[in-house]
């Protein structure tokens, strides 16, 4: 260490390391940044020499960071945000501003606050279009976030988002079994709820939800019937059906308004909407007045919605 030039590690060193502790291979982290898989490995030996310890160790298929590792990470990752964020001006005028503002999120789930944030943004940026896309499975965050396809997003709480995302929590909504009350009794046992048909959001992601990983704990499988893409072809498919959804309770406001609803016959955790945004913009003043405005208006539905 007392010989080591600290100028040898630099931004992409760091990259490349936190690549590796995401996908757990030097090969798809040397596919990620497309260099050969040999100048991927001198980078790791760099941060090696540097820090003194091996990083990862070999388990299986893959590589599992070492503590040091999964100590130095959340430092990596600040570091090589803030570099980044050096190419970002900071002379914002959001009166001026004629930027794209995107958004990505599955907008019909979040119809009621999406529409009064576009109503504030509009009024705080006058001049910047906004763009509302599909976020559909939370494996899409990163791509969309880091590739600058969206300024932020709002999500399904996810466990293993990367290090390279900022994230702040929206609301958390508990669960309800929505059904059409003209065409199946409710839900009241754990039994009734195995046997029923099920219809469900179905993004294509590889990611299991949030309710089949709570089913899956109590040892269960639901009977899947149908999966939409949607929340709006969800309701639509429920209606007249004897279909139920699993689905959070902020819906019966919006989309699911026209559907009965009863509580889960089992225990589950509310669901955590959360706000998502590159590091790279931690200390940009058009990011920042995005995620302040998208936080006042859930702060808000929150109060006005669920007391």
């Amino acid at each position: 260490m007392q010989n080591f030039n600290i100028d040898r590690i630099d931004a992409h060193t760091l990259r490349v390391f936190l690549k590796v502790i995401e996908t757990g291979s030097v090969t798809k982290a040397a596919e990620f940044f497309e260099i050969n898989q040999s100048t991927a490995s001198h980078s790791l030996e760099k941060l090696r020499f540097a820090i003194g310890d091996t990083l990862f160790v070999r388990s299986g298929r893959g590589l599992v960071p070492t503590s040091a590792a999964l100590a130095v990470a959340p430092r990596a990752s600040d570091i090589v945000s803030r570099i980044e964020s050096l190419v970002y001006s900071d002379l914002f005028n959001p009166n001026e501003d004629k930027r794209t503002i995107t958004i990505a999120a599955n907008v019909t789930e979040l119809c009621l606050e999406l529409s009064e944030l576009i109503r504030q943004l509009k009024t705080a940026i006058p001049k910047a279009p906004l763009r509302l896309i599909e976020l559909g499975s939370r494996g899409n965050l990163e791509n969309l976030l880091n590739n600058e396809i969206a300024d932020i997003a709002i999500s399904v709480q996810a466990e293993d988002n990367p290090v390279t995302l900022g994230r702040h929590v929206l609301t958390s909504d508990p669960l309800r079994i929505f059904y059409d009350a003209k065409f199946r009794t409710p839900i009241k046992t754990i039994e009734e709820y195995f046997e029923a048909e099920h219809a469900s959001l179905d993004f294509g992601g590889a990611k299991k939800s949030t309710v089949t990983k709570i089913v899956s704990k109590m040892q269960g499988t639901r009977n899947m019937a149908i999966g939409v893409a949607n929340v709006y072809a969800l309701s639509s498919i429920i209606q007249g059906s004897r279909y139920i959804a699993t689905m959070q309770e902020r819906l019966k406001h919006s989309v699911f308004s026209e559907l009965n609803h009863v509580d889960c016959p089992f225990e589950c955790k509310p669901v955590k909407f959360e706000l998502v945004w590159h590091k790279r913009h931690e200390l940009d003043s058009r990011n920042i007045l995005l995620r302040e405005l998208a936080i006042s208006v859930f702060t808000e539905f929150n109060k006005e919605y669920f007391g």
